[in-house]
């Protein structure tokens, strides 16, 4: 449950090497133990954006602690401001 990844830089190594064929998107979401989870979305995006089609900034997995909270109004925009 929750975030299957082996993170940001594995996900942007493998990303770099593919060859460009089909649609590929790229789930974002913070880290477990951030302190700071609107600079974890701006790097994710910044890092990913040129190599997928689509980003998807997930603020929902409630197997995260404290996700759920990026949902409220003043953190989703100070996200959106970031990225």
């Amino acid at each position: 449950m929750g975030f299957n990844s082996g993170g940001l830089d594995a996900v942007v190594d493998r990303l770099s090497r593919r060859a460009r064929s089909g649609i590929v998107g790229v789930n974002l979401g913070r880290n477990r133990d951030t302190e700071d989870a609107v600079a974890d979305y701006a790097e994710g995006i910044l890092r990913a954006a040129r190599l997928a089609d689509y980003l998807v900034v997930n603020v929902s997995s409630p197997n995260t602690p404290g996700l759920r909270e990026l949902q409220r109004r003043a953190m989703l925009d100070d996200a959106a401001a970031a990225v």
